[in-house]
Protein backbone atom coordinates (compact mmCIF):
# COMPACT_ATOMS: atom_id res chain seq x y z
CA UNK A 1 0.00 0.00 0.00
CA UNK A 2 1.60 3.21 -1.19
CA UNK A 3 -0.21 5.17 1.53
CA UNK A 4 1.80 3.44 4.25
CA UNK A 5 5.06 4.08 2.41
CA UNK A 6 4.38 7.83 2.25
CA UNK A 7 2.93 8.09 5.78
CA UNK A 8 4.91 10.28 8.19
CA UNK A 9 3.60 10.42 11.75
CA UNK A 10 4.58 14.07 12.20
CA UNK A 11 3.06 15.24 8.88
CA UNK A 12 -0.77 15.12 8.79
CA UNK A 13 -0.70 15.94 5.07
CA UNK A 14 0.51 12.36 4.51
CA UNK A 15 -2.53 10.88 6.26
CA UNK A 16 -4.75 11.22 3.15
CA UNK A 17 -7.83 11.82 5.33
CA UNK A 18 -7.09 8.72 7.40
CA UNK A 19 -5.93 9.41 10.93
CA UNK A 20 -4.23 6.13 11.81
CA UNK A 21 -4.55 6.74 15.54
CA UNK A 22 -8.31 7.23 15.32
CA UNK A 23 -9.41 4.76 12.66
CA UNK A 24 -8.99 1.02 12.36
CA UNK A 25 -7.43 -1.02 9.59
CA UNK A 26 -10.92 -1.99 8.40
CA UNK A 27 -11.44 1.70 7.57
CA UNK A 28 -8.16 1.80 5.64
CA UNK A 29 -9.02 -1.35 3.70
CA UNK A 30 -12.47 0.04 2.91
CA UNK A 31 -11.10 3.40 1.72
CA UNK A 32 -8.79 1.67 -0.73
CA UNK A 33 -11.39 -0.98 -1.66
CA UNK A 34 -9.02 -3.88 -1.06
CA UNK A 35 -10.18 -7.40 -1.80
CA UNK A 36 -10.21 -10.07 0.90
CA UNK A 37 -7.13 -11.85 -0.49
CA UNK A 38 -5.20 -8.59 -0.51
CA UNK A 39 -6.31 -7.82 3.04
CA UNK A 40 -5.12 -11.26 4.17
CA UNK A 41 -1.78 -10.75 2.44
CA UNK A 42 -1.23 -7.27 3.89
CA UNK A 43 -2.29 -8.26 7.39
CA UNK A 44 -0.52 -11.58 7.67
CA UNK A 45 2.38 -11.71 5.19
CA UNK A 46 3.40 -8.04 5.32
CA UNK A 47 2.36 -6.84 8.79
CA UNK A 48 2.90 -10.29 10.35
CA UNK A 49 -0.32 -10.42 12.35
CA UNK A 50 -1.16 -13.94 13.46
CA UNK A 51 -4.91 -13.38 13.74
CA UNK A 52 -7.49 -10.96 12.34
CA UNK A 53 -7.99 -8.94 15.55
CA UNK A 54 -5.79 -6.16 14.14
CA UNK A 55 -8.52 -5.20 11.66
CA UNK A 56 -10.59 -3.54 14.38
CA UNK A 57 -7.69 -1.91 16.23
CA UNK A 58 -6.15 1.49 15.45
CA UNK A 59 -4.38 1.44 12.08
CA UNK A 60 -1.32 3.03 13.69
CA UNK A 61 -0.59 -0.25 15.48
CA UNK A 62 -0.21 -1.97 12.12
CA UNK A 63 1.61 0.70 10.12
CA UNK A 64 4.13 1.87 12.72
Amino acid sequence: MAWVDKYKEDDPETYKKIDPKNCCMADVFKKYALEDNTIDFVGHAVALHTCDDYVNKPAFDTIK
